[in-house]
């Protein structure tokens, strides 16, 4: 009598963890595993609020990235090169020119005099369009930067379009 072995199908198994939570996804391959994790994941989470993030924390992640990475040296001798805190808080030790300028009282206050200070962020006529755009169609401003950015590209496109006909 003859046995014949078939291959038993072997199963790959991922772990998937997204903030405090864990899905396991399996798979004929790792990369079918991994899809059916994160597929797993997206049903999950799909109907979930996006948590806010303080935008502190975004300046913060924005200043860390920043000052993390080294700006490399160039032939042109003008060009500041390490790290950019570092660069700019002890120049000399990079070999680059001090650009500090001390600033006596009396010029600092002739230049707050001098200073034109808005209370608000732009022009007053494109001001005022915005802000009647905004209570027309109900939008809100928000803390958040993505938030933000979406209202003034939306913004933008209702001015160009208003401009347009």
């Amino acid at each position: 009598m003859k046995w014949y072995h078939y291959p038993v199908p072997k199963i790959f198994y991922v772990q998937l963890s997204v903030g405090s939570r864990e899905f396991i996804g399996e798979g004929r391959t790792r990369q079918a595993a991994r899809h059916n994790a994160a597929m797993k994941a997206l049903q999950a989470l799909r109907n979930e609020p996006i948590p806010e993030r303080p935008p502190q924390m975004e300046l913060d992640e924005v200043v860390h990235a920043w000052n993390d990475h080294r700006i490399r040296s160039t032939n042109n001798p003008r060009a500041p090169n390490g790290r950019p805190t570092l660069t700019h808080a002890v120049p000399n030790l990079y070999g680059v020119p001090n650009f500090l300028q001390l600033a006596s009282q009396t010029e600092l206050e002739i230049c707050l005099e001098e200073c034109l200070f808005k209370d608000f962020p732009c022009d007053v006529d494109v001001f005022r369009l915005c802000t009647e755009l905004m209570t027309e169609h109900r939008l809100v401003m928000s803390d958040d930067v993505y938030e933000i950015t979406n209202l003034y590209v939306r913004l933008r496109q209702m001015i160009s379009d208003g401009l347009g006909e």
